[in-house]
Formats: structure tokens, sequence, C-alpha cells
């Protein structure tokens, strides 16, 4: 998983570990706003800066480490949203990662949470079979 995915500027291993990390993230701030304490000032800088970061640290890991990080921290996503209301999914808060606009918890986890990661989706299968077809 140390293959090179050009469009992302990043290792595959590194970029199923940012997958994990934003089921992680993004289902604490689904927590945070259906209990009422709104949503973090995360800015597009904040961001970048944290997924450089990780991109750098997480680059080596093997295929296993990463597998397992994306499988426990799914689990998570999943019981953060499963069973929600149809009332907490509709719950909203300004978000400074959207300009300060107001976002529901469903487009949270609709554009954030799900988004993203189907977003790496297309880079990582093409950066696997690639690597599968080289000699």
């Amino acid at each position: 998983m140390g293959e090179l995915c050009p469009s992302e500027g990043c290792t595959v291993a590194a970029l199923g570990y940012h997958v994990a990390n934003v089921h992680e993230v993004v289902s604490g701030w689904v927590r945070s706003l259906v209990s009422g304490h709104g949503l973090p000032p995360v800015t597009m800088d904040d961001v970048d800066r944290v997924n450089g970061a990780g991109f750098a640290r997480d680059a080596g890991c093997s295929r296993e480490e990463t597998l397992d990080r994306l499988a426990r921290h799914g689990e998570a996503a999943a019981d953060a949203v499963r069973g929600l209301t149809d009332a907490q999914l509709d719950l909203t808060a300004p978000f400074a990662l959207y300009g300060g606009t107001t976002v529901s918890t469903q487009t949270l986890i609709d554009q954030v949470l799900i988004g993203d990661p189907l977003a790496h989706l297309p880079s990582i299968r093409a950066t696997i079979e690639q690597a599968a077809e080289a000699p």
C-alpha cells in the first residue's frame, strides 16, 4: 500500500488512513451536532494542514494496519449514525468549514462522512489496478 496515488499526492496507505480519520473525526462532529453542541470552528486551512501531516506520517503504514483502522473507524462511524431520528438528521448549525453556512446532520453525513471517502475511491482503485498490472 506504499504505492503513490498521483492525483492525491500521497500513498494508498496514507489515503486509507485519511478515510479512517474522516470517519473518526466526522462521527464526533455528528455526535456534537446531535447533542446540541454545534460544530467546531474548523477551516479548510485546518483540514489541509492536518491532512498534509497525516499523509506524511501515514505514508508507510502496512496494508494490515490500514485495513484494521478502516474497519474500526468505519464501524464507529456506522454506530454514530445508526438509529438517528429524522429530527436529529434535520438539526442544523453554522459550520466554518462551509464558510459559516448552516448545515444539517444529514448534510454532514452525506457530504463529508460518506462523500469524502467516496471522492477518494477512484484514485485508490486506479493506483491499485496500475500497481497490479506493473511487471
